[in-house]
């Protein structure tokens, strides 16, 4: 399996599919980095070479896309600066329903109220 910015795709996958595995890399920036790359899009992480996986990486850090760990960083510090402000938005950020629930619990009572009071007219509409 080819490495790249500490993450090994899949080899058995097309370069634009597998480079999405790196966390920051979506759909538009793989199929950039791969048109960057002049390589051709059907061909698998596999069959890569050490120099090319560089080649890759390179292109990645040239275009300086946060990825992996910088990224996982800013988003846990933007959560917990959000958190801290006692921001409303930390509940759509919250990734399971127990954080949304002690995020909640923060929130002041009259706010609750209203929120609560908002999710009851919503379901009596639906």
């Amino acid at each position: 399996m080819p490495r790249i910015l500490g993450v090994d795709i899949p080899a058995n996958k097309k370069l634009e599919y597998s480079l999405r595995y790196v966390f920051g890399i979506g759909p538009t920036r793989a199929k950039a980095v791969v048109a960057e790359s002049g390589f051709d899009p059907d061909r698998r992480a596999g069959d890569l070479n050490e120099e090319e996986v560089n080649k890759l990486a390179s292109i990645i850090a040239d275009k300086q896309y946060v990825c992996e760990g910088d990224l996982r960083r800013e988003r846990t510090a933007n959560l917990k600066r959000l958190s801290a402000i006692r921001s409303l938005r930390v509940c759509a950020t919250c990734v399971d329903s127990q954080s949304a629930v002690s995020a909640r619990k923060l929130m002041p009572a009259h706010v609750r109220a209203q929120s609560s009071q908002f999710a009851s007219n919503r379901e009596t509409t639906s």
